[in-house]
């Protein structure tokens, strides 16, 4: 393990919370421990989420590198993408496995994210046009089938994709702790993967209008305003004033209340008056208000003491 030295981060000034201030680097100190330095060839460097050195998730990997942007020098979350994309995208075959490959896909999120606070011209040419990693995975995303193998994964695809939505599992979708659909994920379209899918595409085309490709731009704006106006048709509950996942066979609402009914804010699908109204969820005690639980606390299914 490399020594970790607290100006290899950003300095934080937070004089009236100095254990808050102790604990940022005490994190950025035990992130440091999980930094793999000797892949096997052609890999690189990477950030390893906690369960298996040898085993990497996407969305832990995209989460990571949001946060290893302040500090690329020394953490390497955006090397820790480039790996999936060789797995995913350039078929390298390989020891270093992908758990699940139909994780949420937040590699649009990640990329543009970096390439805003950094300016990387050159690693958005070379993910944006020359590789086109971003594009490619919206459609591998687009044509996932549940029960196909992807070379160089660990688990199968649970994901596929309908004219309404998408059907989903938890783990994959990473909230197997939440009784979506009532226990039965297979029985709904998951609103965080249409969601999820939408922010893709809008952050392909915001790297699109950058790079002066108008074609690439029109494309995927008008994917991203067709999934966004598909949330709001299928997905939003007038009445409870929220975005819930939806039942395939009748199209009801699955009122079970968790963070997955936000994504439609990121993904630019709602309008002032419903983020409003989602807001005010957020500040009620009785659902999601105070420090976030994985479940509505008026839900049937809340377990007040905690648990997986």
């Amino acid at each position: 393990m490399q020594h970790f030295e607290p100006s290899q981060v950003p300095e934080i000034i937070f004089d009236s919370r100095p254990q808050w201030k102790a604990l940022y680097y005490e994190a950025w100190k035990i992130a440091s421990g999980h930094i793999i330095r000797d892949p096997k060839p052609p890999f690189l460097q990477y950030m390893d989420e906690g369960a298996s050195p040898e085993r990497v998730w996407i969305w832990d990997s995209c989460l990571m590198a949001l946060y290893c942007k302040y500090a690329p020098e020394f953490f390497p979350g955006m090397a820790s993408l480039d790996n999936l994309y060789m797995i995913l995208h350039d078929k390298i075959p390989t020891g270093l496995k992908i758990h699940h490959p139909d994780n949420p896909p937040l590699f649009g999120w990640a990329e543009l994210g970096y390439y805003r606070f950094h300016g990387d011209r050159k690693r958005a040419v070379r993910i944006f046009e020359e590789k086109k990693y971003l594009q490619k995975h919206y459609e591998f995303f687009e044509n996932c089938h549940a029960g196909t193998m992807v070379p160089g994964c660990v688990k199968p695809v649970a994901l596929e994709k309908k004219e309404s939505g998408y059907q989903w599992a938890g783990c994959p979708s990473g909230m197997d702790n939440t009784p979506r659909g009532r226990g039965r994920y297979d029985s709904i379209f998951w609103v965080d993967a249409l969601a999820q899918q939408a922010h893709s595409a809008h952050c392909i085309a915001e790297f699109a209008a950058k790079f002066g490709d108008a074609a690439e731009e029109q494309k995927y704006r008008a994917l991203w305003k067709r999934q966004c106006t598909l949330l709001n048709q299928y997905y939003w509950d007038e009445k409870d004033g929220t975005y819930y996942d939806i039942f395939c066979d009748t199209h009801d609402f699955c009122k079970v209340l968790t963070p997955a009914s936000f994504w439609p804010l990121l993904a630019g699908a709602a309008e002032k008056e419903q983020i409003r109204r989602m807001i005010s969820l957020l500040r009620d005690p009785d659902k999601l208000g105070g420090v976030i639980p994985s479940v509505s606390r008026d839900d049937p299914d809340y377990n007040p003491a905690g648990g997986y």
